[in-house]
């Protein structure tokens, strides 16, 4: 179904992304192997490709349909992902096709606004919809996948405020571009 290349940060031979986990109770995406040199690999099963470097079959496609467009900017690499697997297809990391990627460069570089808002909402929206839980622990998953990206943006308000803004429209229903 999918092929996911091996992704490179720009300028640096470290690796940003060679295969990735998903929890879907927290809402984190771990890309494996993320910072460490780059070394040969081999061909193997991975929850979840990315959307700088992948192949999707048409038969996927037709199966799956194409990407979520209310999930914009962020986690739609891993939604579509989850429903191609759903659809009965592999994701298959391939450590031979390899570019070299300048991470969030498209929403002003990692820990802005844009990336801290996409990333938080649409989390958000993916894992409540492949593990809904009951009302009264949803609230709780919300506040772990939430508080860590408000965390991590300490240091920047404007990303903190972004990813409580993000919460905020996810609860609301605003989805989509904004």
């Amino acid at each position: 179904g999918v092929l996911a290349c091996k992704v490179l940060f720009a300028g640096v031979d470290r690796l940003w992304y060679a295969g990735a986990a998903f929890d879907p109770f927290l809402g984190r995406s771990r890309h494996e192997r993320f910072g460490e040199q780059d070394v040969p690999g081999e061909l193997r099963d991975t929850v979840r490709a990315t959307g700088a470097g992948m192949a999707v079959s048409r038969a996927a496609i037709e199966a799956a349909g194409l990407f979520d467009e209310e999930l914009f900017l962020y986690a739609e690499d891993l939604e579509w992902c989850l429903r191609i697997r759903a659809a009965g297809f592999a994701v298959v990391y391939v450590p031979g096709a390899r570019l070299r990627h300048r991470v969030s460069a498209a929403s002003g570089g990692a820990g802005s606004p844009t990336t801290s808002y996409y990333e938080t909402r649409n989390m958000l929206a993916v894992v409540e919809r492949y593990r809904p839980l009951p009302r009264g622990v949803t609230g709780i998953r919300r506040a772990l996948v939430v508080a860590p990206r408000v965390l991590q943006a300490a240091r920047r308000p404007a990303s903190a405020w972004a990813a409580l803004r993000g919460w905020r429209d996810y609860r609301r229903g605003r989805m989509g571009r904004r």
